[in-house]
Protein backbone atom coordinates (compact mmCIF):
# COMPACT_ATOMS: atom_id res chain seq x y z
CA UNK A 1 0.00 0.00 0.00
CA UNK A 2 0.66 3.92 -0.45
CA UNK A 3 2.19 5.52 2.52
CA UNK A 4 0.14 8.23 3.67
CA UNK A 5 3.23 10.66 4.99
CA UNK A 6 4.50 12.75 2.38
CA UNK A 7 8.44 11.54 3.37
CA UNK A 8 7.62 8.26 3.90
CA UNK A 9 5.64 8.41 0.19
CA UNK A 10 8.87 9.87 -0.88
CA UNK A 11 11.19 7.30 0.44
CA UNK A 12 9.02 4.77 -1.18
CA UNK A 13 9.33 6.66 -4.64
CA UNK A 14 12.83 6.39 -4.18
CA UNK A 15 12.94 3.16 -3.48
CA UNK A 16 10.80 2.00 -6.63
CA UNK A 17 13.28 4.36 -8.91
CA UNK A 18 16.21 2.23 -7.44
CA UNK A 19 14.47 -1.31 -7.93
CA UNK A 20 13.62 -0.20 -11.20
CA UNK A 21 17.09 1.00 -11.62
CA UNK A 22 18.17 -2.63 -10.96
CA UNK A 23 15.81 -4.18 -12.94
CA UNK A 24 17.09 -2.54 -16.01
CA UNK A 25 20.72 -3.86 -14.95
CA UNK A 26 19.59 -7.43 -14.60
CA UNK A 27 17.71 -7.11 -18.08
CA UNK A 28 20.99 -6.09 -19.33
CA UNK A 29 23.09 -8.98 -18.11
CA UNK A 30 20.39 -11.57 -19.07
CA UNK A 31 20.08 -9.83 -22.74
CA UNK A 32 23.84 -10.75 -23.13
CA UNK A 33 23.49 -14.33 -22.31
CA UNK A 34 20.50 -15.09 -24.26
CA UNK A 35 19.97 -13.99 -27.69
CA UNK A 36 15.81 -14.63 -27.31
CA UNK A 37 15.61 -12.57 -24.43
CA UNK A 38 17.38 -10.08 -26.24
CA UNK A 39 15.17 -9.98 -28.87
CA UNK A 40 12.09 -10.00 -26.55
CA UNK A 41 13.29 -7.15 -24.43
CA UNK A 42 14.47 -4.81 -27.17
CA UNK A 43 10.97 -5.33 -29.34
CA UNK A 44 9.29 -4.43 -26.13
CA UNK A 45 8.34 -1.10 -27.29
CA UNK A 46 5.05 0.74 -28.57
CA UNK A 47 6.44 1.05 -31.70
CA UNK A 48 7.43 -2.33 -31.86
CA UNK A 49 3.59 -2.89 -30.87
CA UNK A 50 1.85 -0.45 -32.87
CA UNK A 51 3.73 -2.24 -35.83
CA UNK A 52 2.08 -5.30 -35.52
CA UNK A 53 -1.25 -3.88 -35.51
CA UNK A 54 -2.83 -4.14 -39.11
CA UNK A 55 -5.01 -1.46 -40.98
CA UNK A 56 -8.31 -1.57 -39.40
CA UNK A 57 -7.36 -3.14 -35.97
CA UNK A 58 -6.71 -1.42 -32.48
CA UNK A 59 -5.28 -2.35 -29.21
CA UNK A 60 -7.37 -1.48 -25.81
CA UNK A 61 -5.44 -2.13 -22.96
CA UNK A 62 -6.59 -0.94 -19.43
CA UNK A 63 -4.50 -0.54 -16.06
CA UNK A 64 -5.44 -0.02 -12.87
CA UNK A 65 -3.61 2.66 -11.10
CA UNK A 66 -3.23 4.91 -7.93
CA UNK A 67 -4.82 8.08 -8.51
CA UNK A 68 -3.26 10.71 -5.94
CA UNK A 69 -6.06 12.90 -4.64
CA UNK A 70 -5.83 16.57 -3.68
CA UNK A 71 -5.73 14.92 0.46
CA UNK A 72 -2.80 13.23 -0.61
CA UNK A 73 -4.67 9.67 -0.63
CA UNK A 74 -4.49 7.51 -3.08
CA UNK A 75 -7.50 5.85 -5.10
CA UNK A 76 -7.76 3.29 -7.72
CA UNK A 77 -8.60 4.03 -10.95
CA UNK A 78 -8.93 2.07 -14.44
CA UNK A 79 -7.19 4.15 -17.20
CA UNK A 80 -7.43 2.72 -21.07
CA UNK A 81 -5.42 3.53 -23.88
CA UNK A 82 -6.46 2.77 -27.92
CA UNK A 83 -3.29 2.13 -30.01
CA UNK A 84 -3.68 1.86 -34.07
CA UNK A 85 -1.17 1.14 -36.66
CA UNK A 86 -1.52 5.29 -36.74
CA UNK A 87 -0.31 5.51 -32.82
CA UNK A 88 -2.14 6.35 -29.29
CA UNK A 89 -5.46 7.60 -30.60
CA UNK A 90 -6.91 8.64 -27.34
CA UNK A 91 -6.26 8.10 -23.37
CA UNK A 92 -8.81 8.39 -20.71
CA UNK A 93 -9.35 8.12 -16.68
CA UNK A 94 -12.50 5.85 -16.30
CA UNK A 95 -13.15 6.92 -12.79
CA UNK A 96 -12.52 4.83 -9.55
CA UNK A 97 -12.24 0.76 -10.00
CA UNK A 98 -14.19 0.19 -7.35
CA UNK A 99 -17.54 1.53 -8.90
CA UNK A 100 -16.29 -0.56 -12.21
CA UNK A 101 -15.95 -3.60 -10.09
CA UNK A 102 -19.23 -3.57 -8.47
CA UNK A 103 -20.53 -3.39 -11.60
CA UNK A 104 -18.87 -6.32 -13.16
CA UNK A 105 -20.20 -8.19 -10.23
CA UNK A 106 -23.46 -7.52 -11.31
CA UNK A 107 -22.92 -8.05 -14.63
CA UNK A 108 -21.67 -11.89 -13.43
CA UNK A 109 -24.74 -12.21 -11.12
CA UNK A 110 -26.72 -11.52 -13.60
CA UNK A 111 -25.88 -13.88 -16.55
CA UNK A 112 -25.42 -16.65 -13.81
CA UNK A 113 -29.35 -16.08 -12.43
CA UNK A 114 -30.81 -15.50 -16.06
CA UNK A 115 -29.02 -18.15 -17.17
CA UNK A 116 -30.19 -20.30 -14.31
CA UNK A 117 -33.91 -19.46 -15.39
CA UNK A 118 -33.55 -20.10 -19.03
CA UNK A 119 -32.61 -17.31 -20.81
CA UNK A 120 -30.77 -17.75 -23.62
CA UNK A 121 -27.91 -14.91 -24.62
CA UNK A 122 -28.83 -12.10 -22.70
CA UNK A 123 -32.05 -11.73 -20.40
CA UNK A 124 -33.49 -8.27 -19.35
CA UNK A 125 -30.96 -7.54 -16.46
CA UNK A 126 -27.73 -9.04 -17.88
CA UNK A 127 -28.90 -6.68 -20.85
CA UNK A 128 -28.94 -3.82 -19.03
CA UNK A 129 -25.86 -4.48 -16.89
CA UNK A 130 -23.78 -4.99 -19.98
CA UNK A 131 -24.71 -1.78 -21.40
CA UNK A 132 -23.98 0.22 -18.04
CA UNK A 133 -20.22 -1.56 -18.10
CA UNK A 134 -20.12 -0.55 -22.10
CA UNK A 135 -20.89 3.28 -21.13
CA UNK A 136 -17.99 3.01 -18.06
CA UNK A 137 -15.22 1.66 -20.25
CA UNK A 138 -15.51 1.93 -23.94
CA UNK A 139 -18.09 4.92 -24.89
CA UNK A 140 -15.64 7.52 -24.06
CA UNK A 141 -13.37 5.97 -27.06
CA UNK A 142 -16.74 5.76 -28.99
CA UNK A 143 -15.63 7.85 -31.87
CA UNK A 144 -12.27 6.43 -32.14
CA UNK A 145 -13.35 2.86 -32.60
CA UNK A 146 -14.98 4.76 -36.30
CA UNK A 147 -13.43 2.42 -39.11
CA UNK A 148 -11.69 -0.19 -36.80
CA UNK A 149 -13.50 -4.09 -37.33
CA UNK A 150 -10.88 -5.76 -35.19
CA UNK A 151 -9.70 -5.34 -31.44
CA UNK A 152 -7.42 -6.74 -29.61
CA UNK A 153 -8.34 -6.29 -25.14
CA UNK A 154 -5.49 -6.46 -23.09
CA UNK A 155 -7.58 -6.02 -19.55
CA UNK A 156 -6.35 -5.61 -15.88
CA UNK A 157 -7.62 -6.20 -12.73
CA UNK A 158 -11.00 -7.41 -11.82
CA UNK A 159 -11.88 -6.83 -15.63
CA UNK A 160 -10.27 -9.86 -16.46
CA UNK A 161 -13.26 -11.51 -14.89
CA UNK A 162 -15.00 -9.55 -17.40
CA UNK A 163 -16.92 -11.07 -20.63
CA UNK A 164 -16.23 -8.17 -23.08
CA UNK A 165 -18.11 -9.55 -26.19
CA UNK A 166 -21.26 -9.12 -24.33
CA UNK A 167 -21.27 -5.53 -23.90
CA UNK A 168 -23.36 -3.51 -25.34
CA UNK A 169 -23.35 0.06 -26.90
CA UNK A 170 -26.26 2.43 -27.10
CA UNK A 171 -28.03 0.77 -30.08
CA UNK A 172 -28.34 -2.66 -28.68
CA UNK A 173 -25.34 -3.87 -30.72
CA UNK A 174 -22.69 -6.28 -28.75
CA UNK A 175 -18.93 -5.43 -28.69
CA UNK A 176 -18.77 -8.88 -30.21
CA UNK A 177 -21.11 -8.32 -33.15
CA UNK A 178 -19.09 -5.40 -34.08
CA UNK A 179 -15.74 -6.53 -34.17
CA UNK A 180 -13.68 -9.41 -34.08
CA UNK A 181 -12.19 -9.40 -30.84
CA UNK A 182 -9.02 -11.28 -29.33
CA UNK A 183 -8.06 -11.18 -25.47
CA UNK A 184 -4.49 -10.59 -24.66
CA UNK A 185 -2.51 -10.99 -21.32
CA UNK A 186 -0.67 -7.94 -22.39
CA UNK A 187 -0.09 -6.01 -25.75
CA UNK A 188 3.69 -7.33 -25.65
CA UNK A 189 1.28 -10.49 -26.88
CA UNK A 190 1.03 -9.06 -30.58
CA UNK A 191 5.28 -9.21 -30.85
CA UNK A 192 5.48 -12.81 -29.76
CA UNK A 193 2.81 -13.57 -32.95
CA UNK A 194 5.44 -12.37 -35.05
CA UNK A 195 8.27 -14.20 -33.39
CA UNK A 196 6.64 -17.48 -33.07
CA UNK A 197 4.99 -19.82 -36.42
CA UNK A 198 1.62 -20.42 -35.26
CA UNK A 199 0.48 -24.14 -34.99
CA UNK A 200 -0.08 -26.48 -37.67
CA UNK A 201 -2.04 -29.17 -34.78
CA UNK A 202 -5.52 -29.27 -34.78
CA UNK A 203 -7.46 -27.42 -32.28
CA UNK A 204 -7.73 -29.30 -28.83
CA UNK A 205 -10.50 -29.40 -26.27
CA UNK A 206 -10.10 -30.53 -23.05
CA UNK A 207 -13.45 -30.40 -20.56
CA UNK A 208 -15.29 -32.65 -18.22
CA UNK A 209 -12.65 -33.04 -16.24
CA UNK A 210 -12.45 -35.53 -13.50
CA UNK A 211 -10.45 -34.86 -11.09
CA UNK A 212 -9.59 -37.32 -8.99
CA UNK A 213 -8.41 -39.85 -12.48
CA UNK A 214 -4.62 -38.22 -12.32
CA UNK A 215 -2.94 -38.80 -8.73
CA UNK A 216 0.14 -37.51 -9.38
CA UNK A 217 1.47 -34.55 -6.99
CA UNK A 218 1.51 -30.92 -8.85
CA UNK A 219 4.85 -29.18 -8.36
CA UNK A 220 5.06 -25.62 -6.94
CA UNK A 221 7.02 -23.23 -8.89
CA UNK A 222 10.45 -24.43 -7.15
CA UNK A 223 9.64 -27.90 -8.38
CA UNK A 224 8.52 -29.75 -5.05
CA UNK A 225 5.89 -31.78 -4.94
CA UNK A 226 4.72 -30.40 -1.62
CA UNK A 227 1.30 -29.17 -3.47
CA UNK A 228 -0.68 -32.76 -3.45
CA UNK A 229 -3.69 -33.03 -6.28
CA UNK A 230 -5.79 -34.05 -3.47
CA UNK A 231 -5.59 -29.93 -2.15
CA UNK A 232 -7.88 -29.45 -5.61
CA UNK A 233 -9.78 -32.89 -5.99
CA UNK A 234 -10.87 -32.23 -2.27
CA UNK A 235 -12.29 -28.70 -3.47
CA UNK A 236 -13.86 -29.56 -6.76
CA UNK A 237 -16.44 -31.69 -8.81
CA UNK A 238 -16.78 -32.50 -12.37
CA UNK A 239 -18.36 -29.70 -13.82
CA UNK A 240 -21.33 -31.22 -16.44
CA UNK A 241 -22.30 -28.08 -18.44
CA UNK A 242 -18.28 -28.12 -19.24
CA UNK A 243 -19.15 -31.57 -21.13
CA UNK A 244 -21.75 -30.00 -23.20
CA UNK A 245 -19.81 -26.65 -23.89
CA UNK A 246 -16.52 -29.09 -24.97
CA UNK A 247 -19.10 -30.66 -27.16
CA UNK A 248 -20.80 -27.99 -28.80
CA UNK A 249 -16.74 -26.93 -29.49
CA UNK A 250 -15.97 -29.56 -31.36
CA UNK A 251 -18.89 -29.37 -33.71
CA UNK A 252 -17.20 -25.44 -34.33
CA UNK A 253 -13.85 -26.22 -34.75
CA UNK A 254 -13.04 -28.60 -37.90
CA UNK A 255 -10.87 -31.35 -37.11
CA UNK A 256 -10.61 -30.82 -33.28
CA UNK A 257 -9.80 -33.10 -30.85
CA UNK A 258 -11.55 -33.45 -27.50
CA UNK A 259 -10.76 -35.04 -24.42
CA UNK A 260 -12.90 -35.36 -21.83
CA UNK A 261 -13.63 -37.26 -18.47
CA UNK A 262 -11.26 -39.50 -16.69
CA UNK A 263 -8.92 -38.75 -20.15
CA UNK A 264 -8.77 -35.41 -19.37
CA UNK A 265 -5.51 -35.03 -17.28
CA UNK A 266 -2.28 -33.35 -16.95
CA UNK A 267 -0.54 -36.17 -18.18
CA UNK A 268 -2.83 -36.25 -21.22
CA UNK A 269 -2.55 -32.72 -22.10
CA UNK A 270 1.45 -32.03 -21.59
CA UNK A 271 1.74 -35.44 -24.10
CA UNK A 272 -0.15 -33.51 -27.19
CA UNK A 273 1.58 -31.65 -29.49
CA UNK A 274 1.23 -27.51 -29.21
CA UNK A 275 -2.28 -27.20 -30.92
CA UNK A 276 -3.59 -24.34 -32.99
CA UNK A 277 -6.18 -23.68 -30.30
CA UNK A 278 -6.09 -24.45 -26.56
CA UNK A 279 -9.47 -24.69 -24.82
CA UNK A 280 -9.85 -26.04 -21.19
CA UNK A 281 -13.26 -25.91 -19.57
CA UNK A 282 -12.87 -26.22 -15.85
CA UNK A 283 -12.25 -24.08 -12.67
CA UNK A 284 -9.84 -21.64 -11.95
CA UNK A 285 -7.30 -22.73 -9.05
CA UNK A 286 -4.13 -20.31 -8.24
CA UNK A 287 -1.22 -20.90 -6.10
CA UNK A 288 0.57 -18.32 -5.22
CA UNK A 289 4.02 -20.45 -4.47
CA UNK A 290 5.95 -17.01 -3.41
CA UNK A 291 3.75 -16.83 -0.16
CA UNK A 292 2.95 -20.52 0.21
CA UNK A 293 -0.68 -19.84 0.07
CA UNK A 294 -2.78 -21.06 -2.31
CA UNK A 295 -6.10 -19.11 -3.24
CA UNK A 296 -8.87 -19.63 -5.49
CA UNK A 297 -10.66 -17.11 -7.07
CA UNK A 298 -13.70 -17.64 -5.22
CA UNK A 299 -12.03 -16.95 -2.34
CA UNK A 300 -10.69 -13.48 -3.33
CA UNK A 301 -7.42 -14.94 -5.43
CA UNK A 302 -5.71 -12.13 -7.55
CA UNK A 303 -2.66 -11.26 -9.76
CA UNK A 304 -1.35 -7.66 -10.14
CA UNK A 305 0.57 -6.41 -12.20
CA UNK A 306 2.61 -2.88 -12.90
CA UNK A 307 0.37 -0.30 -14.62
CA UNK A 308 2.35 -1.07 -17.78
CA UNK A 309 1.69 0.48 -20.98
CA UNK A 310 2.33 -2.59 -22.54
Amino acid sequence: NVPEDPQQRASWREQISTLQAQQEQLQEALATRSLAFRQAVESATLEGVQAQLQEGAGLLEWVQWSFEEESGEFTPHYGVFLLTADGIQAWTDLGEADAINQQIDQLRRDIQREGAMGFEGWGPSTSKSAAALYQSLLAPLEEHLAGLDQLFISPDGELHKLPFEMLKDAQGRSLGERFLVTSLSSGRDLLRSDQEPPSQHPPLILAGVDFGADPAPLADAQGSASLQRSAITDRYTALTGTVIEGEALQRLLWSSTLIQGAEATETRLKSEAPPSVLHIATHGYFHAASEGVSKTAEEGGSVEREPDAL
